[in-house]
């Protein structure tokens, strides 16, 4: 939901009913994750298809200090 911040994110698909996050990529990702998530912008197309989607994270790998900050952005041609 647009404007939501999701606290508490576990690593996904490993996240059992608390909001997923798994941010990873060139062989690298974490065996355990702890985070936060922030939906700034999501729509939909009238058939369901998403539209945008744009995102603010944070993922901390192995529960430890330092942190993975970012921006996630997806606009549909």
């Amino acid at each position: 939901m647009t404007g939501t911040t999701y606290a508490g994110a576990t690593r996904y698909p490993f996240n059992d009913g608390t909001p997923g996050l798994s941010i990873s990529g060139m062989g690298r990702g974490c065996n355990e994750l702890s985070g936060t998530f922030t939906v700034d912008q999501i729509a939909f197309d009238p058939d369901g298809t998403l539209r945008t989607f744009r995102v603010r994270f944070e993922q901390h790998c192995e529960h430890f200090e330092p942190a993975l900050r970012g921006t996630f952005a997806f606009a549909a041609a």
